[in-house]
């Protein structure tokens, strides 16, 4: 018999993963959103050091995605739904990347970092429409970031 997680625990797993608390109010670990700009389609088997992450070309870094529900002006955090059907996801609110430089961009990666210290890759996504083109003189990408169950 195949294994069944139900929508709440689904719920549950995505608080869990994300570092949200809801039974406590506190937050836990942090995960921080990077871009990277090799050509890599993401597989099990990759690391932290499989990704080169963009240099922004000057302008941003990486996005801190603080694990918490607060609600802020700008609609920064974790909202976890549980749609028709059996999906359960969580998405957290727009993060936009700076540029000041050219720059090609083939996806996102989520890295925390272990009880040991070590940064690892949580999940990862090559963009399906991309990758995207940044002009020499600058620009911007949008990233919305959301981890789905079903």
């Amino acid at each position: 018999m195949a294994l069944l997680v139900n929508n709440i625990g689904e719920a549950e797993m995505l608080e869990r993963i994300l570092g949200i608390h809801s039974n406590t109010g506190t937050a836990g670990d942090t995960l921080c959103l990077r871009l990277f700009d090799n050509d890599l389609t993401p597989e099990e088997g990759d690391s932290f050091d499989s990704f080169t992450e963009s240099d922004y070309g000057g302008g941003d870094s990486i996005k801190v995605l603080a694990g918490d529900t607060e609600q802020d002006a700008a609609d920064t955090h974790w909202n976890i739904v549980t749609g028709a059907g059996d999906t359960t996801w969580a998405v957290y609110g727009q993060q936009t990347f700076s540029f000041d430089s050219g720059d090609t961009i083939f996806g996102y990666y989520v890295t925390t970092v272990t009880k040991d210290g070590d940064t690892i890759v949580a999940w990862s996504e090559k963009f399906t429409d991309g990758p995207y083109t940044i002009p020499a003189q600058g620009g911007t990408i949008n990233i919305t970031p959301r981890v789905e169950l079903e």
